[in-house]
């Protein structure tokens, strides 16, 4: 797993920027805020357009990072690739090893209980209180 700050992803000084096929953590210290998928566009694409740069509109993860900003560009972002997602996989029971991007995202999920995400997450950690909303 390696990691950069949201900046160095953002502005493509961080080698990670340009992964595709990808999981990521999004998180600040101890508190994980955001698991995701980087699989048809690079992580650099994928957070541009949480904040909204692209035809969904803002995600609850841009909402975050702009309300936080400067702060946010300091939070870190850890990446497992295609190969360390099929190793998390395979060591918790699946033996396949093809690509298990989707899959491993969903077993990161539940595993790590990320304040934003809500899909696979029956049980969320509480965002804390020094965590400005928009």
């Amino acid at each position: 797993m390696i990691q950069a700050s949201i900046r160095e992803v953002l502005d493509g000084s961080s080698p990670v920027a340009d992964m595709k096929g990808s999981v990521y953590v999004v998180r600040e210290g101890d508190t994980v805020l955001y698991v995701g998928k980087a699989d048809r566009m690079c992580l650099r694409d994928r957070l541009h357009w949480h904040l909204g740069e692209g035809l969904a509109g803002i995600s609850s993860l841009g909402d975050l990072i702009k309300a936080n900003e400067p702060d946010s560009y300091q939070w870190q972002v850890q990446v497992l690739s295609v190969e360390e997602c099929n190793e998390l996989l395979h060591a918790h029971g699946d033996p396949h090893t093809r690509r298990k991007v989707n899959t491993a995202e969903t077993y990161m999920i539940k595993l790590l209980r990320p304040c934003l995400n809500r899909t696979s997450n029956v049980d969320p950690m509480p965002l804390p209180m020094q965590y400005r909303r928009q």
